[in-house]
């Protein structure tokens, strides 16, 4: 007599169905290997002449038969090991490749957090993971330099000072001194690589800098090519052979920085501050964009492409963005 589920010990209730769904499988799985021995039977019987010719021939040329077969059940033996080492391959690239995802999120993320850190080691330790991110690939890459130049966006935003002092050079600068997470940051992304600069350049990325406060920055021998640092307060920065190809500088404030040797090739330079600059010379400024309201050292010639009409204010005393 069939009993009820209700009427089972609760324990036993979720076990009576999988017991017979189990049960059902098994019944049709017997019910297929059923059918595929008649079938064969069938077969073997409507065809019994056919087989029993074929294995007298093959009784006969056993000899000569042996061999090929021999070859050819190697040659399939090679093609089936081979597909299963290709796909063992493929699939422990894959887990491979997945793990190396998995751990790069979680180190993003922890980098992440460190950044958020109040103590200035934690954070500078978050800038030098996220820069080891960047080398795994080309989108962790750019999340990457998102992320950094967005830090320096909000943490190092130009705020108007409350009287009109500004450094008006690089060695005045360090009694002051650069905020070390900046500096960090600033160093990881003057050190891009050849290769991301290249990509930057086929995926149009540009790094974003606009109206910040850099004012004695180190950044020598920086690559700085196609940054968009409008705005931007770098009076006293140290960019001695710095790559500022392609900049956009219009309406930065450069006044006291060390140039010398700096590459401004392309670069736009309308209505930027160079005055009290050390080492800046008309070549370099040959190939730039200018305009009568960019501000050169004392006794430097403007280029001619800027026009002849020259700055009405005096180097030193233009306005503050």
């Amino acid at each position: 007599m069939k009993r009820d589920l209700g009427e089972l010990p609760s324990e036993l209730r979720s076990v009576v169905p999988e017991y017979a769904a189990a049960r059902s499988a098994f019944r049709a799985r017997i019910l297929r290997l059923c059918l595929t021995i008649l079938i064969v039977v069938v077969l073997c019987l409507q065809y019994y002449d056919t087989l029993v010719s074929v294995w007298n021939w093959y009784v006969a040329n056993r000899e000569a038969i042996v061999p090929l077969l021999t070859g050819l059940g190697g040659m399939i033996a090679l093609w089936v090991a081979f597909g299963q080492f290709k796909t063992a391959r493929l699939r422990h690239e894959e887990q491979t490749h997945a793990d190396l995802q998995r751990r790069i999120i979680e180190s993003f993320s922890k980098a992440i957090e460190q950044l958020g850190s109040d103590k200035i080691e934690v954070r500078i330790g978050g800038v030098y993971t996220l820069e080891r991110i960047s080398k795994e690939g080309p989108l962790d890459y750019w999340n990457v330099m998102e992320t950094l130049t967005a830090f320096v966006r909000e943490r190092a935003r130009w705020n108007e000072p409350n009287n009109e002092t500004l450094i008006l050079n690089h060695r005045d600068f360090q009694e002051t001194g650069m905020p070390s997470d900046i500096q960090a940051i600033m160093t990881v992304l003057g050190r891009r690589s050849n290769e991301m600069q290249r990509l930057e350049v086929a995926m149009n990325w540009i790094l974003d800098l606009r109206s910040v406060d850099l004012r004695g920055v180190d950044l020598h021998e920086a690559e700085l090519g196609r940054v968009v640092l409008m705005h931007a307060h770098l009076e006293g920065a140290n960019l001695f052979k710095a790559n500022l190809e392609g900049s956009i500088l219009a309406f930065s404030h450069l006044s006291g920085a060390r140039l010398e040797g700096a590459s401004f090739h392309g670069a736009i330079l309308n209505s930027a501050d160079l005055s009290n600059t050390f080492g800046v010379e008309y070549d370099q400024l040959k190939y730039t964009s200018g305009d009568p309201a960019t501000v050169l050292p004392e006794g430097l010639e403007r280029p001619h492409a800027w026009g002849r009409e020259a700055a009405e204010r005096r180097p030193g005393k233009r306005k503050q963005d």
